[in-house]
């Protein structure tokens, strides 16, 4: 699955209870949050923004939830995703949490490094198995996820 997919996979499964965007710009977040243009970087997008109400009126909504989706990589080779979403935080009073979710295949990542690297940081670490994949894949895949807390 690419990780274009993984959103889109999301967003069919809670969409009809939570409003979320996909692949959201910076300047969309800016605006929304009500900020000076370019207070958040250039050209930059994060994977998927949740918010805390699926009221249509955007005065009644918030940020919750910021996203960022990696595939069938390790957590701890790259941590420039929980980097930028921790940036994020830095210049925007909202939201409460962020993620970096990822498909990985558990025998070419190293499992017990990446939930260490989660306990260090007092990250929240979640995993399930993706189950059997069509067209006879063999590889056993996990969703794993790195839930962490603006400081």
């Amino acid at each position: 699955m690419p990780e274009s997919f993984l959103g889109a996979y999301i967003l069919d499964k809670l969409g009809n209870s939570l409003t979320m965007s996909l692949e959201t710009n910076y300047r969309d977040l800016e605006d929304f949050c009500g900020l000076p243009k370019g207070r958040l970087g250039r050209n930059q997008r994060v994977d998927m923004v949740v918010y805390t109400s699926d009221s249509p009126e955007k005065e009644k909504q918030g940020l919750m939830l910021l996203v960022e989706f990696k595939l069938l990589k390790s957590f701890t080779e790259d941590e420039k995703d929980r980097e930028k979403l921790l940036e994020i935080f830095q210049r925007v009073n909202s939201p409460a949490y962020g993620a970096v979710c990822a498909v990985v295949d558990p025998a070419k990542v190293d499992l017990s490094k990446e939930k260490a690297a989660a306990k260090a940081d007092m990250d929240h670490w979640y995993q399930c198995d993706v189950g059997t994949l069509r067209h006879n894949n063999p590889e056993r895949l996990l969703v794993c996820a790195r839930l962490f807390r603006r400081q």
